[in-house]
């Protein structure tokens, strides 16, 4: 079965691949920091943001077309959200929505703040596609827990990941067979057909991470992650942080 990764191009020799993925979770998530604290009138410095991150994205040369796809695809959640913020945040009115009984009052202060939280939430979503697709996933692992994040926290995240599209397998095969024995239905007939099916999906999700912890603790796994690769910190991953943060506290200023 086809699957879509998030970490496509994760195995790509750059200058961002190079660089040791502590340093690389703490710039992305510095970038991440600069973004949210900045006031949502600075739209020059929300440009300037995307225009560093498009640069990097240049340099890891991680195709524009994949991280549009999976920034777009990440967005309705968002949207979502951020789609009833005009209309319940207090300030001046700039039209009022009639929907038979109901008056929903849009307000200037509501829009400026649908916008921060779309922009930001855009903008750190690209942050963290580059992250995810600038180091190997396991090194990924290895340099949050270098940067002691909780062990557990670390391999809850290692295991969701790994077993996430085993589920998604799983969950699949049991949308065919409950095609191949049952007419179409809709209404409350397909709602108690998925809601069985969730139920279902989470029994066997439960036991099969059940048999795969005891199955490693047999095979002698203990918790620490372990790479191929032996990470450490150089001159060049200095020079990296120092620029970035140079640039981001320049936007900021």
């Amino acid at each position: 079965m086809r699957h879509a990764f998030l970490d496509e191009y994760s195995r790509l020799d750059s200058i961002l691949h190079r660089r040791d993925p502590r340093v690389k979770i703490g710039v992305f998530f510095a970038c991440i920091l600069f973004i949210v604290l900045t006031p949502p009138e600075q739209m020059r410095s929300f440009f300037l943001y995307f225009l560093l991150l498009s640069g990097l994205m240049a340099l890891s040369r991680i195709p524009a077309v994949f991280v549009l796809r999976k920034s777009l695809e990440l967005m309705p959640i968002v949207f979502c959200i951020a789609a009833f913020i005009p209309f319940y945040k207090p300030g001046v009115v700039i039209f009022t929505l009639n929907a038979g009984f109901i008056r929903l009052p849009l307000t200037h202060t509501g829009l400026m703040l649908m916008w921060n939280v779309i922009v930001k939430a855009y903008l750190s979503i690209l942050c963290s596609i580059l992250l995810v697709n600038t180091a190997d996933f396991v090194d990924l692992l290895k340099g949050f827990e270098r940067l002691r994040i909780p062990r557990l926290v670390v391999m809850i995240v290692s295991f969701m990941y790994r077993y996430l599209f085993v589920i998604e397998d799983e969950l699949e095969r049991m949308q065919v067979a409950r095609m191949s024995r049952s007419v179409r239905r809709s209404g409350w007939g397909l709602i108690k057909t998925l809601s069985n099916i969730v139920g279902v999906l989470f029994i066997r999700s439960y036991e099969k991470a059940e048999k795969v912890y005891l199955a490693m603790c047999c095979r002698g796994y203990t918790g620490p992650i372990r790479t191929l690769h032996a990470w450490r910190i150089t001159k060049n991953d200095i020079y990296f942080c120092a620029f970035m943060l140079i640039i981001l506290m320049t936007i900021r200023m």
